[in-house]
């Protein structure tokens, strides 16, 4: 494997305020689950058949893995885009297109991390 080249990436603004919705919208959706477990029946649905007939009954602890597996994905992705030296990209980086690549590269993952967040919290608040 050939070495790349490592570059401290700043963050613009559009890209802060990406991590500050995704930070938001994770903390609220713990927030969320939380204040409502309590009014969960001990047995919750987890699954709708076709008729929108409840057809898979679970204990309501389970609610808390969605926001377990949210968290665990951004946490993850979150790492990750502290390295994009190490990202398969399609063309050779070299010191002149390393900076727009690696930054190309971790805007994506970082708007992935939010439609992430989103699409668990849509599935969160649905479940509620």
């Amino acid at each position: 494997m050939v070495e790349r080249i490592k570059i401290k990436l700043e963050l613009t603004k559009v890209d802060m305020a990406s991590e500050i919705i995704s930070w938001v919208l994770i903390i609220s959706i713990w927030i969320l689950t939380i204040t409502n477990y309590l009014n969960f029946p001990d047995i919750i649905a987890t699954h709708y058949n076709d008729a929108v007939n409840a057809d898979e009954l679970v204990e309501k602890w389970i609610i808390f893995t969605l926001p377990l597996v949210m968290t665990v994905l951004f946490v993850g992705m979150s790492i990750l885009n502290k390295f994009p030296h190490i990202y398969n990209y399609p063309i050779n980086i070299t010191k002149e297109n390393a900076f727009t690549q690696y930054t190309n590269a971790t805007r994506l993952i970082r708007y992935l991390k939010l439609i992430v967040v989103v699409v668990f919290g849509l599935i969160v608040l649905k479940a509620i």
